[in-house]
């Protein structure tokens, strides 16, 4: 189930995310130029739009991890030989972290989006010392 749904949010939130960064750039460029508040609110938009694809992708993930919690939590020891086949098979299943890489982007979670953050900040710090 992991599998198909993270093909699915690869493919949409590959252009999700290509859609919010020309527009954080393009935003946040505006702002260190003429710096009123439409640029300001735009950019702040721009953020929040990053921020939330990332939280329901890292929420995603950390669901994903609680399912092979919970299976091994299981009284799956005590339960019949069938019954614990087929429990043993999802715990081999769920031993890989579900984790969402995007094409060009690398890995979609909370840490990413830090990274993503820094580089607007990078690039906002760029502009003004040319501008000075």
């Amino acid at each position: 189930m992991f599998q198909f749904l993270s093909g699915y949010l690869s493919s949409f939130f590959v252009l999700t995310k290509f859609g919010t960064i020309v527009g954080l750039t393009m935003t946040t460029v505006k702002f260190v130029v003429s710096k009123d508040s439409t640029s300001f609110l735009m950019t702040i938009s721009c953020l929040v739009g990053m921020f939330a694809p990332h939280t329901f992708v890292q929420k995603l993930t950390t669901a994903a991890a609680g399912v092979s919690d919970e299976i091994y939590n299981l009284n799956w020891y005590e339960a019949d030989t069938s019954t614990r086949k087929i429990i043993l098979i999802f715990l081999q299943t769920t031993q890989k972290p579900l984790a969402i890489e995007l094409p060009f982007f690398g890995q979609f979670s909370h840490v990413a989006l830090g990274i993503e953050y820094k580089r607007v900040y990078i690039l906002y710090n760029w502009i003004l010392t040319i501008m000075k």
